[in-house]
């Protein structure tokens, strides 16, 4: 599908792209509570917000397709940072 008619989509279908930026939304949150959850499990001491700084950065880093799914990356940012 061309950029230009996904763009014709999304502002056509305003509703469907409101649910689905939601879904998206409750499912970041779900992750980064889980995360979090973990953190606290292992007396970490992470800062709330400092965790929601790092967090999008660990999530985009271990997007990116430099190892096999990811493996490795995510837990290396999360040492660093």
């Amino acid at each position: 599908m061309e950029i230009s008619a996904a763009y014709h989509l999304y502002a056509h279908h305003w509703r469907a792209t409101l649910v689905a930026f939601g879904a998206s939304l409750v499912a970041h949150l779900a992750t980064f509570a889980t995360f979090l959850c973990a953190a606290y499990a292992l007396a970490a001491p992470v800062p709330l917000l400092n965790f929601f700084a790092v967090m999008p950065v660990e999530r985009t880093i271990s997007a990116l397709p430099i190892s096999f799914a990811g493996i490795g990356l995510r837990e290396k940012v999360l040492q660093i940072m």
